[in-house]
């Protein structure tokens, strides 16, 4: 079961932290229906028109669906001090389930 959590988020409004909390319900609410499964195992190329995703370390696309599942918690840290910057996110190879925003 895929599930996110906001551990901090920094200059953030009242308003703007409401409205975050209920993206994250709705971001869990799509990796765990039964419709972005089957999209992602049943996924095609456009271009190669098979039953995978391109540039995929030869993993299958149950495979990829499952490595995305095994994250149980999913991290995500939010700075809005410097709305300028054209970085969306990060996360470092040693913290697979940390995403920083």
């Amino acid at each position: 079961m895929f599930s996110a959590k906001i551990v901090s988020s920094k200059n953030f409004t009242w308003v703007q932290k409401k409205i975050l909390n209920t993206s994250i319900i709705q971001l869990e609410d799509i990796f765990n229906s039964k419709k972005f499964k089957s999209t992602v195992i049943n996924f095609k190329s456009p271009y190669t028109k098979k039953k995978r995703f391109l540039e995929n370390n030869e993993y299958s696309n149950l495979e990829i669906y499952n490595e995305l599942m095994i994250v149980a918690e999913f991290y995500v840290e939010l700075d809005d001090s410097t709305p300028e910057r054209k970085i969306i996110g990060y996360t470092y190879p040693s913290q697979k389930n940390y995403l920083y925003l």
